[in-house]
């Protein structure tokens, strides 16, 4: 659902450059590149998961400290929001 809207845009522009160049290639080059980016975004999330799934002890105190603030400074809290929506990796 993450990049449900930056892959319907993107498809959006894809189908109109194939319909207006008649170039097949498109519609790859669109399945390559949206595959790409949903790779990225798979491995940020497992990235994040395994730190939320530190076991118990000072590490996992230490993660949930240093997400808690992370989550009140704007500039990372918009970096992470964005990482995860797919929106960093335009082409």
């Amino acid at each position: 659902m993450n990049l449900g809207i930056c892959d319907a845009v993107a498809l959006g522009r894809a189908i109109l450059e194939h319909i207006e160049g008649g170039n097949d290639a498109v519609l790859s080059n669109y399945a390559s590149k949206r595959k790409a980016t949903a790779i990225k975004v798979i491995q940020a999330t497992k990235h994040m998961t395994a730190i939320i799934n530190i076991p118990n002890g000072w590490r996992r105190e230490l993660a949930s400290v240093l997400m808690y603030v992370a989550s009140w400074v704007t500039p990372i809290r918009r970096k992470v929001a964005r990482r995860l929506a797919g929106l960093t990796y335009r082409e």
